[in-house]
């Protein structure tokens, strides 16, 4: 090979490498940003969730995103090692990949079981009602004074009233 050509070729293996690490960043970025707004927006509401909820939350993001962060890199780091100068055989890479995969997999599920976790101890947590659209008050149970329709009986039938002024409404 001429000296052009090499040059040649190690531009577009340059070219080939930026794409597809251009490619790969793309396709992980969609979730990464998710992980990322959502430990913001853990930031923004945190007075309205509790301590508990927010910390369980944030620990269960941040698992999250080092997992997929880890999946990233491993996305990027494996093309590098198969045309590296360090010759591994087959089965080599085929335990890498195994180990990567089941280290990812059980980062993920211990991110998301934290992230229920921070949800049930935000139930469980009680406390002042959650606030409703706009801030408002959400009742706690259905009674006639927060209702917009009366409460009835049975088949219809109005419960008696305790006004005075009807006598018949009164238990004889």
């Amino acid at each position: 090979m001429r000296g052009s050509e090499t040059s040649y070729a190690s531009a577009t293996v340059a070219v080939m490498t930026l794409e597809f690490v251009l490619l790969t960043i793309a396709g992980h970025s969609p979730l990464l940003a998710v992980l990322i707004a959502g430990l913001a927006l853990l930031s923004a509401r945190r007075a309205r969730l509790g301590p508990r909820s927010v910390t369980l939350a944030r620990l269960g993001l941040s698992v999250l995103l080092v997992s997929k962060l880890l999946s990233l890199l491993w996305d990027l780091a494996f093309p590098l090692l198969m045309y590296s100068p360090v010759y591994l055989e087959q089965q080599d890479y085929l335990r890498l990949t195994r180990v990567v995969s089941i280290v990812v997999t059980l980062l993920s599920a211990a991110g998301l079981a934290v992230l229920i976790a921070a949800v049930l101890a935000r139930a469980q947590a009680g406390g002042a009602p959650t606030p409703g659209p706009f801030g408002a008050p959400v009742p706690s149970a259905l009674t006639p004074e927060n209702t917009a329709f009366p409460v009835q009986g049975p088949a219809g039938h109005q419960p008696p009233t305790t006004d005075q002024s009807t006598d018949w409404a009164r238990p004889s």
